[in-house]
């Protein structure tokens, strides 16, 4: 398998641990590419329609976008219960806040970044912002015990 990843990326990021914890680390070459919103790399493009990293290609199968996606096949083709049935609507939903976190995270990186200085908008920034710290705050409210113990 290849990864398709920039080791900038917090969702590249999430599926590299994902790897790890699985094992499957031996099994997946990670492939850095420089790709941006403003200019997506061929290789990710053939990858992924929507131009963004991760993406795996898989050896017996179509490639997988989204970090949600290839930590659940990763986790899967394992076999290591990362996502446990008998909590599954908790990890779910506990995922989906850490990824809202890094995409406001990404978004406001972005915005400073790529946009000309003229048209950034500070409101936008601010209303990201106000998004990562609701879900930090989330996250320390309702799911520290669950990121406590045994990763899952």
């Amino acid at each position: 398998m290849q990864l398709l990843m920039s080791p900038a990326s917090p969702f590249a990021r999430k599926v590299r641990v994902t790897l790890r914890e699985t094992g499957l680390i031996d099994r997946t070459e990670e492939v850095a590419v420089h790709t941006t919103p403003l200019d997506t790399a061929a290789q990710v493009a053939a990858a992924n329609p929507l131009g963004k990293i991760p993406a795996l290609i898989r050896d017996d199968g179509p490639a997988l976008h989204d970090s949600r996606v290839i930590t659940r096949y990763l986790d899967d083709l394992a076999g290591t219960a990362l996502y446990p049935p008998g909590r599954i609507w908790e990890v779910l939903t506990l995922e989906a806040t850490a990824d809202a976190i890094m995409e406001a995270a990404v978004l406001m990186t972005y915005e400073g970044r790529l946009r000309p200085e003229a048209q950034q908008s500070p409101d936008w920034t601010e209303a990201q912002w106000g998004k990562a710290t609701g879900g930090i705050a989330a996250l320390e409210a309702r799911w520290m015990s669950h990121l406590s113990g045994r990763l899952d």
